[in-house]
């Protein structure tokens, strides 16, 4: 029984730094919520189900997206050979 307040003290250590911290103010939140966000409904659960299979969804972009995709990923490729091309001037060493 003689270990039971060495084990303790850095328990009640930490519980009395932190307890205080559970009392400290926090600004006004509810300040910050507008008349209209008040008067809100809240938003309609949906089961777990529906919003999985809304995730799982493989098309999500559509087909005339292929191509702006496919434009956008030689602009970027032109930019980087560009820029592979391009010399740098070396850093001045420290002195």
């Amino acid at each position: 029984m003689r270990h039971l307040p060495r084990l303790l003290s850095p328990a009640l250590l930490t519980l009395a730094l932190f307890l205080p911290a559970g009392c400290a103010r926090f600004p006004d939140l509810d300040a910050t919520i507008t008349a209209e966000a008040r008067a809100a409904d809240y938003p309609d659960l949906l089961p777990i189900s529906d919003v999985l299979s809304v995730a799982e969804d493989p098309a999500r972009l559509a087909p005339a997206d292929g191509d702006s995709l496919d434009a956008r990923a030689a602009g970027l490729r032109a930019r980087a050979d560009r820029l592979r091309r391009h010399r740098m001037a070396p850093l001045p060493t420290p002195r």
